[in-house]
């Protein structure tokens, strides 16, 4: 573990989201206060001479993206919490180190609170934020929602597009698709997280027809953007064997289906081949401005 050596501390105390956590049967369904403590571990003798919030951590965006996540989601530990919020600290605030204190007031009889104490550096969470692109048009809001839930468990999700419909691409004798896309921080690598992603599609009975690859499905998963690396060739195992897959996606620059959602999750991130954000992509595809009224927007909620 990395040591505090020519680190200042920021500290943000007592944050009290109400979250639904919990195994036992009363807590099941339900939300609960939730106290957490941060400590960052950061450098702020820049901002100490400029006096510029451009130049430190800025712990109200800390605080509100903590918050946000902590209130819409639903687990069952307050080890995965913690790690969680470590996580969101390291990997979208860059922070170099980072102890979270999370607690349950209450949760045991005899006692003020329950809780986990954790540190984490940027050695522990090596991994970018990673865009994935989600489709289906067989029990469509089924399998995204069970393929939703199960990326809740596997990974940190961070946020999850509205859901549109979509008409189908190449193979057009088919009923339309409802697609979507979501940001998190992955459980591994490309190669490990990509086989996440085959193991969803094998859990919802995705099947591939070799004779129409753009056929209906159950469910498509795939990685659209994992940060800002570039990967012309990406070898994973598919039920074809092994395949060639890049990153970016192509498709990105291609079909509304694929860009629409990824500029609802998120607007101003920065394609890195093209240098533009995804907004600017999805006008350009679209050749709408308002390019998230071409398509229907499906009512649910993940």
């Amino acid at each position: 573990m990395a040591t505090m050596d020519n680190l200042d501390l920021i500290e943000i105390k007592n944050l009290r989201p109400r979250v639904q956590i919990g195994i036992s049967p009363h807590e099941l369904g339900k939300k609960q206060e939730v106290v957490i403590n941060l400590t960052l571990g950061v450098d702020i003798r820049r901002a100490a001479e400029t006096d510029d919030i451009n130049d430190t951590l800025n712990y109200k965006n800390v605080t509100k993206m903590v918050l946000e996540y902590a209130e819409s989601t639903d687990i069952n530990l307050v080890e995965k919490l913690a790690e969680d919020i470590a996580k969101i600290c390291i990997v979208c605030f860059r922070a170099p180190w980072v102890q979270v204190a999370a607690e349950k007031p209450h949760a045991l009889r005899f006692t003020d609170s329950v809780g986990v104490k954790i540190r984490r550096t940027s050695k522990d969470y090596p991994h970018p934020i990673v865009f994935v692109s989600l489709g289906s048009n067989i029990n469509p809001l089924q399998n995204l929602k069970a393929a939703v839930e199960i990326l809740k468990r596997r990974t940190t999700l961070l946020k999850t597009s509205k859901v549109f419909l979509t008409p189908p691409q190449l193979d057009t004798n088919q009923p339309p698709f409802h697609n979507m896309a979501l940001k998190l921080i992955p459980c591994g690598d490309p190669d490990t997280f990509r086989g996440l992603l085959k193991e969803i599609e094998e859990n919802l009975l995705r099947v591939r027809d070799p004779l129409n690859k753009n056929g209906p499905r159950t469910i498509d998963l795939d990685i659209a953007l994992w940060g800002d690396v570039i990967f012309d060739n990406v070898d994973v195992t598919s039920l074809e064997g092994k395949s060639a897959h890049r990153i970016p996606d192509p498709d990105i620059l291609k079909f509304a289906h694929t860009v629409v959602p990824l500029a609802d999750v998120s607007p101003d991130s920065i394609h890195p081949v093209v240098k533009k954000t995804l907004q600017e992509i999805a006008v350009d595809v679209t050749g709408q401005r308002n390019y998230l009224d071409i398509f229907e927007i499906v009512d649910c909620t993940f």
